[in-house]
């Protein structure tokens, strides 16, 4: 089923489901409900860090990180890592790699204010404001 101007309609097999989503579809997906569905994975703090540890398995990701762990003040850091979690939704990954790395600094981006205000509370609950900043919006053209 998809949702046409409010109908339910079954358009059977289609070429591309594009001409059947309806613009910005992620403002209303990526709310509690979404946490509530797939809470079994995104809630799991295990999951996160064996992904987190997967993250970190990888040799050029391994070396940005190899060196001192200081904690810093974001735009103050003597380091020159700066980290952005794009699509962060709740800051799960980057919460996780900020408790690890407090001189890097971390900037999550996400669509999605629900998750945004959520991931700007877990930081805060964890003290990790000073190293980790989330912003609510669309990803900046990064020319890539």
């Amino acid at each position: 089923m998809v949702l046409l101007e409010t109908k339910k309609v079954q358009v059977g097999h289609v070429d591309s489901l594009f001409p059947y989503v309806k613009p910005d579809w992620w403002k209303d997906a990526f709310n509690e409900m979404y946490l509530r569905t797939d809470g079994d994975v995104v809630e799991d703090p295990a999951i996160t860090d064996a992904e987190c540890t997967d993250i970190l398995g990888i040799p050029s990701v391994a070396s940005l990180f190899s060196g001192p762990s200081q904690p810093q003040a974001v735009g103050e850091t003597k380091s020159t890592i700066r980290v952005l979690d794009l699509c962060c939704g709740q800051g799960r990954h980057s919460i996780n790699l900020a408790r690890k790395y407090p001189s890097v600094e971390f900037h999550g981006i996400d669509q999605s204010l629900y998750l945004i205000e959520l991931a700007k509370k877990l930081a805060k609950e964890e003290r990790l404001s000073t190293n980790m900043v989330y912003y609510w919006g669309r990803p900046p053209n990064l020319g890539c």
